[in-house]
């Protein structure tokens, strides 16, 4: 395969890796570079995320207050009973 002649009289190397053609790697330019930054900044955001503990803290406040909910629930509940009870008691007897 012979590369043609392009406007400007440099061959046209279009298509081919830069192993084909012997040029050396070209670097990243414009949207590639951008790109490429934002992907490391994701990735610094998310490992910085997983070093933070205060997330962790927060989880343990919230499960200690589900468990005070869960407490209350149930003496409410208890509470609730023996009071109904109590009062039926009351307003049946003569």
């Amino acid at each position: 395969m012979r590369p043609e002649a392009d406007v400007h009289g440099k061959t046209a190397r279009w298509g081919r890796s830069p192993r084909e053609t012997g040029d050396p790697p070209q670097p990243a330019r414009g949207m590639e570079v951008m790109v490429v930054q934002r992907v490391r900044a994701r990735i610094r955001d998310v490992l910085a995320l997983l070093g933070d503990d205060r997330g962790a803290t927060a989880i343990e406040y919230a499960l200690m207050l589900a468990l005070i909910a869960m407490v209350v629930f149930v003496a409410v509940q208890f509470l609730g009973q023996s009071t109904s009870s109590a009062f039926n008691s009351m307003s049946f007897s003569p």
